[in-house]
């Protein structure tokens, strides 16, 4: 059945009557006929619970207001999956803005892009999204290190860096660039260590926190502990907090820290002091 059809001409004064087509280019769609990948799915982080329930609310009433983008040509979702559903389970018809797109690779890479434009995504999510893109490009380009030219090829003095021209795209430093890509790849050895694709979009979604500190913790663990945690997370939000340990003290900072005490109190209690000190360890005089 083919998705993307013009609705009819609605009855003048009828109830909820919308138009068939707009300026912005859209139709109206079966969303049953709409093709889900799961592979472009799981790119995108999972909504808060609370923005869930709105949007559902928002769809019952109102009916879909926002165009779905679809592939065209190909009928499959690559923003909007989540009203998609909605409407299935609510009966609703939505709009479909069409996008063209050559291959699989491209349309990867424009909803990566729909990702990182997102006021709404986590900071974690943000981060991996830049690591990602960060990632990508220099696996691209096989991981050739700066200085190192293909044979008989001379790069610029001062050609810019991957994590230069990332830094300068996202407003951020190039250190944080480099950092958000260590992240990216621990997430995704998270993720696929884990055995489950749609735990990436979990863990970035927005009702969890996945610092990078808590990755690596993660990755440190043992493969079943590490797991479990994984769960654990999903399902509260965050890790538990370990109680840490008070850091034992070095000798010469507690003789300062006694010394310093005892002055406060004067020279002669300071005297009685460590005179009973002197008797209790057995070093006072014969």
């Amino acid at each position: 059945m083919k998705a993307t059809f013009k609705a009819r001409k609605p009855r003048a004064g009828a109830r909820g009557a919308k138009r068939a087509a707009d300026p912005g280019g859209w139709q109206w769609a079966d969303p049953n006929g709409l093709k889900v990948n799961p592979e472009f799915r799981r790119l995108i982080p999972l909504q808060s619970r609370g923005e869930f329930l709105a949007l559902e609310r928002s769809i019952k009433d109102e009916g879909c207001r926002d165009p779905l983008l679809v592939w065209k040509g190909r009928n499959v979702v690559l923003d909007g999956h989540t009203r998609r559903d909605l409407c299935i389970h609510l009966k609703k018809q939505v709009k479909v803005r069409e996008v063209e797109l050559p291959d699989e690779r491209a349309a990867v890479e424009y909803i990566l892009e729909l990702q990182r434009q997102r006021r709404n995504l986590t900071r974690e999510a943000m981060s991996y999204f830049r690591g990602a893109e960060y990632n990508a490009i220099k696996q691209q380009r096989g991981g050739r290190r700066r200085g190192r030219p293909p044979k008989g090829q001379s790069v610029p003095r001062h050609q810019p860096t991957t994590a230069y021209r990332l830094a300068e795209k996202y407003a951020v430093s190039e250190k944080t660039v480099k950092r958000d890509a260590r992240f990216a790849l621990a997430v995704d050895r998270i993720a696929e260590d884990y055995g489950d694709p749609d735990v990436r979009r979990k863990l970035l979604g927005a009702d969890v926190k996945l610092t990078r500190v808590e990755a690596r913790a993660l990755l440190r663990m043992p493969p079943e502990e590490r797991k479990a945690a994984v769960d654990k997370l999903i399902e509260d939000g965050e890790l538990p907090r370990q109680k840490k340990e008070p850091a034992a003290r070095r000798p010469k900072e507690v003789a300062e820290s006694l010394v310093a005490r005892l002055k406060a109190k004067g020279e002669g209690h300071a005297r009685s002091v460590v005179q009973q000190m002197a008797r209790l360890l057995g070093l006072g005089s014969r």
